[in-house]
């Protein structure tokens, strides 16, 4: 019996669907935070950057709702960072992101973007004044939706305005950063 079990077991995680593993050819995505407290210059003043996903006044009351993708998923900073997720290979994803506080909400927006095969997309949530480490240029920070990007895997970023009594410094901006993978394009060293 335990060997019939073994055996099946086995077959399944060949398949990849009982232990977790994605075909790298099928679109995925997933769902995370930069979550970093992190002390930042801007304009020569020392600023904190407040992502905890688990501070009022940073990331704790982040929703990430998902359409476009076959079946809608909704994700709130305690599913953050979510596990990987299979999507569609076209059409276009959606995403409403919504920052709470105190149960109001004080920054909301919409990305869109097209689904191609074989990504591996994440889509990265954000306070600071400009996307950190993303390639933005500060000059574009305040530029219209969305922001080109140069950094590796980023493909596009999407800027809020976070209501100002909710801000905790003045340019102080929620940021949706849109990444996407491709294993065939990277070969050796390179990680996403």
């Amino acid at each position: 019996m335990v060997k019939r079990v073994l055996i099946l077991l086995t077959l399944a995680c060949v398949s990849g669907a009982a232990c977790g593993i994605l075909d790298p050819n099928t679109p995925t995505l997933e769902v995370s935070a930069n979550d970093n407290d992190a002390m930042f210059t801007l304009e020569e003043e020392r600023v904190t950057l407040y992502n905890s996903l688990s501070d009022p006044n940073g990331l704790g009351g982040i929703e990430v709702h998902v359409n476009g993708i076959g079946r809608s998923r909704s994700f709130t900073a305690a599913d953050l960072p979510s596990d990987p997720f299979d999507v569609p290979e076209s059409g276009t994803a959606e995403v409403l992101v919504r920052l709470t506080r105190d149960g109001e909400v004080v920054a909301e927006g919409i990305a869109q973007w097209p689904l191609s095969p074989d990504i591996q997309w994440t889509v990265e949530v954000e306070r600071s004044p400009y996307p950190i480490a993303q390639g933005v240029d500060v000059d574009y920070a305040t530029q219209s939706n969305p922001v080109g990007c140069g950094w590796f895997w980023c493909r596009e970023v999407w800027r809020f305005d976070i209501r100002e009594d909710a801000r905790n410094y003045e340019a102080e901006r929620l940021w949706l950063t849109i990444k996407a993978y491709d294993p065939d394009l990277c070969t050796g060293s390179c990680e996403h």
